[in-house]
C-alpha cells in the first residue's frame, strides 16, 4: 500500500495548482481504449539514452514494468483519456537551451531554442495520441500533402526534392529563371493559440476524448530553464505548444493547414504550362 501512494503522490497531485474545472469520467469505446500493443510499439520508438524529464524515471523503467505487466501502462493511460486529465505533475518540463545557428548575439535569449525534457510516461502517452491523430488526419483531410515533416511518408528531405525539380523544370520552359521565396513562422510552437487549436480540431470532427485530453494537456504547463548555475524554477507557460513532444508536429500542422489556402493549386508550375505561384495576402 506505501508503495502504491508512493507513485499515486508522484503522478496525481493532491491538490492542482491552478483552478481547473473538475474533471468528469466518461467510459471510453471499448475501440478507443489503448490497448498493450500500442504501449509496445510507443515504448519501441523511445531509447533508453534519452535524457528524463523532471522526476528522472528512465525509459527503462517503464520497458521493465509492461514487460512484467502488460496491463498496467494500458489501464493508466485509459484513465487519463476518460477523465480527459493530465495530471499537473506529468506536466512538469525541464527547458534545455540549444543555440540556433549563425546567430550573431548569443547574450539575446531569441538566439536559443529551447527543447523540453518532458516526464517519460508523458511521452508514451503522447506517442499512443499522436499515432492516432496522424491516422485520423490522414484520412480526414486535416493537412495537405504539401505539408511536410514529422508525417508518415511526408519527410522535409521530400521538400528539398521537389524544389529541387520545379527549379529545374522553370529553368527549362522557355530559359526561364527561377527564383525562390522562403518564409519562416517565427517562434511557430511558442505561438500557437490554444483556443483556435482546439477550435480547429473540434470542427474537424477529432473524437472528443482525444480533444477534451489534449485540451488538458497543452494548459497550464510548467517549465523550469536549465543553464550553468540555473535555480531550476518552474515557471507557468500558458501558450504555445512544446518543443520536444512528440504530439507538437501534427498539432502545428493542422493549426497551419488554413495557410495553405492561400496559395492556388491549380496555378502551381509545370514543365507543361507556366504560371506563377499566386499568393493572397
Amino acid at each position: 500500500m506505501t508503495a502504491y501512494a508512493g507513485w499515486y503522490n508522484l503522478y496525481i497531485s493532491p491538490a492542482p495548482r491552478h483552478r481547473v474545472p473538475t474533471p468528469a469520467f466518461v467510459k471510453l469505446e471499448e475501440k478507443d481504449e489503448v490497448d498493450a500493443t500500442e504501449v509496445s510499439q510507443a515504448l519501441r520508438k523511445c531509447s533508453n539514452n534519452s535524457a528524463p524529464g523532471p522526476d528522472q524515471v528512465p525509459y527503462g523503467v517503464w520497458k521493465r514494468i509492461h514487460t512484467v505487466n502488460r496491463h498496467v501502462i494500458p489501464k493508466l493511460i485509459n484513465h487519463l483519456l476518460s477523465w480527459s486529465i493530465h495530471p499537473p505533475s506529468l506536466k512538469d518540463s525541464l527547458g534545455i537551451l540549444l543555440p540556433k545557428p549563425a546567430k550573431g548575439d548569443y547574450d539575446a535569449f531569441a538566439s536559443y531554442r529551447v527543447i523540453a525534457l518532458m516526464q517519460t510516461f508523458s511521452k508514451i502517452a503522447e506517442r499512443i495520441i499522436n499515432q492516432r491523430l496522424i491516422k485520423f488526419a490522414k484520412l480526414n483531410g486535416l493537412y495537405l500533402l504539401r505539408q511536410t515533416g514529422s508525417l508518415p511518408q511526408r519527410a522535409t528531405f521530400d521538400a528539398g526534392i521537389s524544389l529541387k525539380h520545379w527549379v529545374q523544370e522553370a529553368q527549362a520552359a522557355a530559359s526561364l529563371k527561377a527564383s525562390t521565396m522562403f518564409l519562416d513562422i517565427k517562434g511557430g510552437f511558442d505561438n500557437v493559440d490554444h483556443s483556435t487549436l482546439l477550435r480547429r480540431l473540434q470542427t474537424k470532427n477529432v473524437p472528443s476524448y482525444m480533444v477534451k485530453w489534449i485540451s488538458n494537456f497543452i494548459s497550464y504547463r510548467q517549465c523550469a530553464i536549465i543553464f550553468p548555475g540555473s535555480p531550476r524554477v518552474m515557471k507557468g507557460i500558458n501558450t504555445g505548444i512544446l518543443q520536444g513532444s512528440p504530439l507538437s508536429p501534427i498539432l502545428f500542422g493542422i493549426y497551419v493547414e488554413p495557410l495553405h489556402d492561400c496559395i492556388d493549386p491549380s496555378r502551381e508550375f509545370t514543365s507543361d504550362s507556366w504560371n506563377p505561384i499566386v499568393v493572397r495576402v
